[in-house]
């Protein structure tokens, strides 16, 4: 019985090592059928893009009127105002919108492309640059491809060239220095004709039958072209006695004048076209201009105070 079950327990064991065997070499099999491959690929990076500039006036671009050449021109007004216009579109990269959602990425600039050539200079005449994001704001720009902006021109100065070659180029650098641009339609800025002058011209007191000392007064230029005056009075000089007939103020641009060398004043609209005063190129900067004035007083009939009012308009430079 000892012998027999010990030639049966090497049986089992030559059999269980034939089948441990097997089962090893079914591990090693299987390990060797599942081997991995590492795969990877570099995306091409892809420019923004921006299909359009709309320039439009107002305080947004969701509340503005877009502006163009014929029905929507731009109007200033005279010094001491700034006017605003937005520069409006969707900027595109198609690597994702991470890509362009950072404000320094866009630069804008709006230019007189009938004074300047792209890139300008900045100045108030023709060139209004917003680099680094100035201005702007981001919308929609979370998910996707696209980013909507809206670049704020805020200060648009009277002095701003009057043309219709107006002209807004928006542009954009990626995060992978990819660049892309695009410009607006032309629209225009009107002409602006305007002028302050002094208010008020005291000729002191004067003898009968002697004419006044010289006074002064001066225009300054706050419009974006060069300007002529139009002078009307309302009438004769009131007084409390009498009256001094309206001609007997003379004007003449040159200081130091004659009585009797210079324009009398008018009760009828006259255009000065001899003014010729020049718009200014630098804000903060007027052209001005001096008119002198000479009163001659009647030797009798007039006595204590005498007034009337002179109005001058500004219109174009013939």
């Amino acid at each position: 019985m000892f012998e027999g079950e010990k030639s049966t327990h090497s049986i089992y064991g030559i059999v269980l090592g034939i089948i441990a065997i097997v089962a090893l070499g079914g591990i090693v099999y299987m390990v060797s059928s599942a081997d991995t491959v590492d795969q990877s690929v570099t995306i091409t990076t892809s420019a923004p893009t921006i299909a359009s500039v709309t320039v439009k006036s107002g305080a947004s671009c969701a509340a503005g009127t877009a502006l163009n050449t014929t029905d929507s021109t731009f109007s200033l007004s005279e010094a001491g105002t700034t006017h605003e216009v937005h520069l409006c579109g969707t900027a595109t990269d198609l690597n994702g919108f991470e890509e362009i959602n950072t404000t320094t990425q866009y630069d804008a600039v709006l230019f007189d492309d009938a004074a300047e050539n792209f890139p300008c200079t900045g100045d108030d005449n023709d060139c209004y640059l917003q680099p680094d994001g100035e201005g702007l704001t981001l919308s929609n720009c979370t998910s996707g491809t696209t980013c909507d902006f809206d670049f704020e021109i805020a200060d648009i100065a009277y002095l701003a060239n009057p043309s219709s070659s107006w002209t807004a180029r928006v542009s954009i650098t990626d995060d992978a220095a990819q660049a892309g641009n695009q410009t607006s339609s032309a629209f225009a800025i009107n002409s602006l004709t305007a002028f302050a002058v002094t208010s008020a011209a005291n000729f002191g007191a004067v003898a009968l039958d002697a004419t006044s000392t010289e006074q002064t007064v001066t225009f300054t230029n706050y419009g974006n072209v060069a300007v002529d005056a139009e002078q009307t009075a309302n009438g004769n000089m009131t007084c409390t006695v009498g009256s001094i007939p309206v001609g007997n103020v003379e004007w003449s641009f040159s200081t130091g004048f004659i009585y009797g060398a210079g324009t009398d004043m008018t009760t009828g609209a006259t255009t000065i076209s001899t003014m010729s005063m020049a718009k200014s190129t630098v804000t903060g900067t007027p052209v001005t201009k001096a008119m002198y004035l000479l009163l001659d007083v009647p030797a009798n009939g007039v006595g204590g105070t005498c007034t009337n009012i002179v109005t001058f308009t500004a219109v174009a430079n013939a």
